[in-house]
């Protein structure tokens, strides 16, 4: 299985209370670990038999096994054929065909817009690239040597109004988180420590991630109005960041006290521990919506998901199988994949305690790396033969 766009807004609402302080050692309270009533998703027969409207095949120039990344609502979408150990080749599909090819690129997220951005793949480096109107842009680096390797700049995210984040190499050999406004390179500096690495920027410009510290722990930082602020951690050594929606609201994984790692949610200066669902060890946040619904990995015999929503989770889960998540949508649509207990996997969703397997192109498998905001799912899926293609599930009216 393969691994699972340049202006900002012009005002950005401050992400943190006005009494913090930036780059502090911890400006977080943690909140109670209650999670909460825990409420068992309603199963449908629509999860033994497939459903909705079937997986679109992406064909590949050669028998390259594929995966699509990343799409909108208009239908285009991105991803990338693996030709061998190091080498890449981008597509964009749109209507039934593909439109373009991208040697050496790897897509990773696109905006509503159309603009993509990703990664040109080397074999020793790589470089964050942005695409649109047919035109592609190598975005450049902080700094770095001009040895083999010596750099490298990668890409997390793009917002709607085509803010960029990712993280560089810089002049002093660490990597540093960057965003893009209108072409400029911003460094968005650390903790404190020698590096720090964005995962997610909003439509405000608002960037968060993960930054080492003085003391060489890691925590979850959000960036703001120019400076950077330490979200701190649930009790443990560490943190990190892997959304944050436009009210400034963060979610990621945090180590606990006693050494476990939970999911949580950052809002207005707290960390909120979300906890596990019954039997399981360990939680990660996977998204986070416009009204502060958080969709979250629960990991223990099996792979399970919850939906955490003002208190209350909702499970997502099979009685025998797992469920590992991989997106949601602002309507409460969750994508992500059954994991058969005897092997296989089926791309399915969840909608109002219902979930629905989504089938394959024919073969053993399937599986589902993100969804559009209008609830198409994009990953990959075996064929009859059982080799695997990019593939794309369009949005089911009945989810």
């Amino acid at each position: 299985m393969l691994l699972k766009f340049l202006a900002s807004a012009t005002t950005a609402v401050p992400l943190l209370p006005e009494q913090a302080t930036a780059a502090t050692p911890s400006i977080s309270m943690v909140a109670s670990a209650s999670t909460g009533p825990l409420i068992t998703s309603v199963v449908t027969s629509e999860a033994s038999a497939a459903s909705g409207p079937k997986p679109i095949q992406i064909p590949s120039p050669q028998p390259w096994p594929g995966v699509v990344t990343c799409g909108n609502r208009q239908g285009l979408y991105a991803g990338y054929w693996q030709i061998s150990a190091y080498e890449v080749v981008g597509f964009i599909w749109l209507a039934g065909r593909v439109r373009l090819t991208l040697s050496n690129c790897r897509p990773v997220q696109m905006n509503e817009s159309g603009e993509l951005v990703g990664e040109i793949v080397r074999r020793y480096d790589r470089q964050a690239f942005r695409w649109a109107n047919g035109i592609l842009q190598p975005l450049g680096f902080l700094g770095g040597t001009d040895g083999q390797g010596g750099r490298v700049s990668t890409v997390a995210a793009i917002s709607a109004g085509g803010v960029i984040a990712g993280s560089s190499t810089t002049d002093t050999a660490n990597s540093h988180a960057w965003r893009i406004v209108r072409g400029q390179m911003q460094d968005l500096g650390t903790l404190g420590g020698n590096y720090s690495t964005a995962t997610a920027v909003n439509d405000l410009g608002q960037v968060a991630g993960a930054s080492a510290r003085p003391d060489g722990t890691t925590h979850a930082f959000a960036w703001s109005n120019g400076r950077i602020y330490d979200l701190g951690t649930l009790g443990g050594s560490s943190s990190t960041a892997r959304a944050v929606n436009n009210t400034g609201w963060v979610v990621g994984s945090s180590a606990t006290a006693s050494g476990g790692l939970r999911a949580y949610l950052w809002r207005q200066g707290s960390m909120t521990d979300l906890g596990v669902l019954p039997g399981d060890q360990f939680s990660e946040a996977v998204a986070i919506n416009r009204q502060g619904d958080v969709l979250v990995h629960s990991i223990g015999d099996r792979q399970r998901a919850f939906v955490w929503t003002a208190g209350r989770r909702t499970e997502i889960s099979l009685p025998t199988e797992g469920f590992e998540p991989a997106g949601l949508t602002d309507n409460g649509l969750v994508a992500g994949t059954i994991q058969a207990p005897a092997g296989g996997s089926r791309a399915a969703t969840w909608h109002q305690g219902v979930l629905r397997e989504r089938g394959s192109l024919g073969g053993s498998y399937s599986s589902v790396l993100a969804t559009t905001v209008n609830g198409a799912l994009l990953g990959s899926s075996a064929s009859v033969d059982n080799s695997q293609h990019a593939a794309v599930w369009p949005p089911d009216p009945g989810a």
